[in-house]
């Protein structure tokens, strides 16, 4: 596993942010590292947020300067993409530069049924879902 050392200038911000990023297309640039230096190293192709109880707006900040692509935020109901323009800020998306074939509206029906269905059940219906090439949901 590796841990992302941010720059100087944003790691006492970072520390009280829970976050997790993956490396998608970048993956092969930091594959076997253990510490990925951001002063060096790419930034992460993906963020993902999950807001139940506070907002990531002022995370998208921080992400942004870090050249994060694209986040991915949860606030308890559905899942919303923030992909980074040549601005320099986020816009949402109904769809994900790093993973364009995903259908998003998918994944947010199969959140909608965590009310209805167990965390195994749900688990499978996904995985049937995936394994049958993202067939409607």
């Amino acid at each position: 596993m590796s841990t992302v050392a941010s720059p100087p200038d944003s790691r006492v911000v970072l520390r009280n942010v829970r976050w997790q990023t993956y490396y998608v297309q970048s993956e092969a640039l930091v594959r076997g590292k253990d510490e990925i230096d951001l002063a060096v190293d790419p930034p992460p192709d993906l963020a993902i947020e999950i807001d139940i109880t506070s907002s990531s707006v002022n995370q998208l900040e921080i992400y942004a300067g870090l050249g994060v692509p694209e986040v991915w935020s949860h606030d308890g109901e559905k899942i919303v993409v923030h992909r980074l323009e040549a601005t320099g800020e986020y816009s949402v998306s109904d769809w994900s530069a790093t993973f364009p074939s995903l259908p998003l509206a998918a994944l947010n029906r199969f959140l909608e049924q965590r009310a209805t269905l167990s965390d195994t059940q749900l688990l499978r219906l996904v995985l049937e879902w995936i394994r049958a090439g993202f067939g409607s949901r």
